[in-house]
């Protein structure tokens, strides 16, 4: 399974990583995710359903990384337009709060310095 970069990402980025990690994952796994979701843990399909009902459109993102972070064991929040940030697990500090406020930051040293 490839690792989860800290930051920002996109929702259905998110989901390619659950998939991944979940076709791996014992049968437990798969059945608490199904559960999770609605979706009978007895299906043949199980796999395809899940991730079926993760891509509903439908569905509340903040559902999803809340999903996301107990399967990938990340701290994941929600924005809003499909946007997640992926917290770093090596910094206990990090946060999509401290990431936005970096990037204002360089953003305002930009616009003096180009103004």
């Amino acid at each position: 399974m490839k690792k989860l970069k800290p930051g920002f990402a996109h929702l259905s980025e998110l989901v390619d990583s659950m998939m991944e990690c979940l076709a791996t994952a014992p049968p437990g796994a798969r059945v608490f995710a199904a559960k999770l979701l609605y979706v009978d843990p007895r299906r043949e399909d199980l796999l395809e359903t899940i991730k079926e009902a993760l891509s509903d459109p439908y569905l509340n993102g903040h559902v999803i990384t809340t999903i996301g972070s107990i399967i990938l064991r990340h701290t994941i929040t929600y924005h809003d337009d499909s946007v997640v940030y992926i917290a770093d697990q090596d910094d206990p500090e990090d946060t999509a709060e401290r990431a936005n406020a970096a990037a204002a930051d360089r953003l305002e040293v930009w616009n003096k310095a180009s103004g």
